[in-house]
């Protein structure tokens, strides 16, 4: 397939690395890069895993709910039908833009999300993919918009940081989350918090995402599905040993760190982490020292470590 005899072996994270595009100019500088469509293939075979399809065949073999198997068999039959289309698709785009060939294509695909099947599936996410107010229809793409808000929070909830407050008078300013990432992935943080899977990833999953929030550009279908196995850990959690699980670890860090953390938005020495945070709005930098962190909840959701 494709004319790539010889695959790299697949790794996940790898996959998200040369697969999930972080901005335009990345998408349509890889296109022409053998390397880009041999992931994608890659993500394809791994999204129809042997274990996802023995499954899915042993459960409509030994249906473990029969009102069920009709909804079952519409939403894997369609997922499935996504999976290939897009396949015959990546193939087709593969054979245009690296071997340069003018063979008709068979398969045209929209990318773009409209906005009034946003709407269909609002209807149904309110009440029920069966329900007398919704149709059934999937509409799977909208899974980048919550991975896109679920990473935010993710950020937000680990080290307890939702923006900045002036106490005298309650005006509030939300930090933008690319001034976190900016902080965080500095020399000075970057070696101090350890994440379940590399923030370098998490970002470009993030910005990637950004893409369909504001855009409503749409990817592959095996992309989301990527995506969602790869920040499994990071969402759900991950076994420590000596510790056992907590969903919390997915990020950890010593509790010191935080202060630290805080103290760079409080006194503000990055013209451009100011901007991002105040515009035209305070006139000079301290008129900072007025504000102070907004926190959401007592304690951070991260694995806090004791200081040695």
């Amino acid at each position: 397939m494709l004319g790539i005899y010889k695959l790299p072996n697949p790794d996940l994270g790898a996959i998200i690395e040369q697969t999930i595009n972080k901005s335009p100019s990345e998408t349509i500088k890889r296109n022409g890069k053998e390397s880009f469509y041999a992931q994608n293939l890659n993500a394809f075979r791994l999204a129809l895993s042997d274990d996802f399809l023995q499954e899915t065949i042993q459960e409509l073999d030994n249906p473990s709910n029969e009102e069920l198997v009709g909804m079952f068999l519409y939403n894997y039959s369609h997922l499935i039908s996504d999976l290939l289309v897009d396949a015959v698709h990546l193939m087709e785009n593969y054979e245009a833009s690296v071997l340069e060939s003018n063979e008709e294509r068979t398969v045209l695909v929209n990318r773009v999300q409209h906005d009034f099947t946003l709407y269909q599936y609002l209807r149904q996410v309110i009440y029920g993919q069966v329900s007398l107010h919704a149709f059934r229809d999937r509409e799977p793409s909208v899974s980048v918009a919550i991975i896109r808000q679920m990473i935010e929070l993710r950020i937000r909830n680990a080290f307890n940081l939702h923006g900045l407050i002036k106490p005298n008078s309650n005006e509030i300013r939300v930090i933008p989350l690319t001034a976190i990432f900016d902080i965080l992935r500095s020399p000075k943080y970057r070696s101090k918090v350890d994440y379940a899977v590399p923030l370098e990833n998490i970002e470009r999953i993030y910005k990637w995402a950004n893409y369909f929030v504001h855009a409503g550009i749409k990817d592959y279908a095996w992309n989301p599905i990527m995506a969602q196995r790869y920040l499994h850990q990071l969402m759900a959690g991950r076994e420590i040993e000596g510790e056992g699980w907590s969903v919390s670890n997915g990020i950890g860090y010593e509790e010191k760190l935080l202060d630290s953390i805080y103290l760079e938005f409080l006194t503000i020495q990055h013209k451009s982490l100011l901007k991002r945070l105040f515009y035209r709005l305070l006139p000079s930098r301290q008129n900072t020292n007025q504000w102070k962190i907004m926190t959401l909840g007592n304690k951070p959701e991260a694995r806090l470590l004791k200081s040695n």
